[in-house]
């Protein structure tokens, strides 16, 4: 309740002190202190996600050795490319291309696509490895790279189905 009345709080956990203590849980799961998952988690379309670098800090203190393309050879290919090694496992490398964000509908979108389409290919890349690689140490949080990119809708459950009583034996 504290953090939740605190103006240092984000926006997302003020006045929410039910935000605050999902995102502090959900922080210890991954090992981040409170403070740093109420600063590293983002709540997008009611869904938690980790910034960037919170994301790539996990996976280093956990002894994955990531490389990246900087940012000029991503403009120069049209690629982000990313690889992360963990000890025991084939290293994993994945790419998003302009082509990928074309496709996914992201290309020329306002905001981050627009601004910084670079970066964005490059933190799709990551993710992309992240996921395949560390996904138990990430314990199913995506990246708020990605999830801002998709769009928020409702997601209504299915009807139970239908149970038919059981009839009673005939007699005979």
């Amino acid at each position: 309740k504290l953090i939740a009345d605190s103006d240092l709080a984000p926006k997302d956990y003020r006045g929410k002190p039910g935000n605050v203590l999902i995102a502090v849980q959900m922080g210890q799961e991954v090992g981040l202190s409170p403070m740093a998952a109420i600063q590293s988690i983002a709540v997008i379309n009611g869904k938690p996600g980790l910034y960037g670098d919170v994301g790539k800090a996990l996976l280093l203190t956990k002894g994955l050795i990531i490389e990246e393309d900087d940012v000029a050879i991503v403009k120069k290919t049209g690629a982000g490319r990313c690889r992360i090694t963990r000890q025991g496992h084939p290293p994993c490398e994945r790419t998003f291309s302009i082509e990928n964000a074309k496709t996914a509908g992201l290309w020329g979108t306002a905001g981050p696509w627009t601004t910084y389409p670079d970066r964005q290919m490059a933190w799709r890349a990551f993710w992309f490895a992240a996921r395949d690689i560390a996904s138990d140490l990430l314990k199913g949080l995506s990246g708020a790279e990605e999830a801002i990119d998709i769009p928020s809708r409702e997601v209504t459950p299915m009807p139970a189905p239908i149970e038919h009583a059981p009839q009673p034996y005939p007699a005979d």
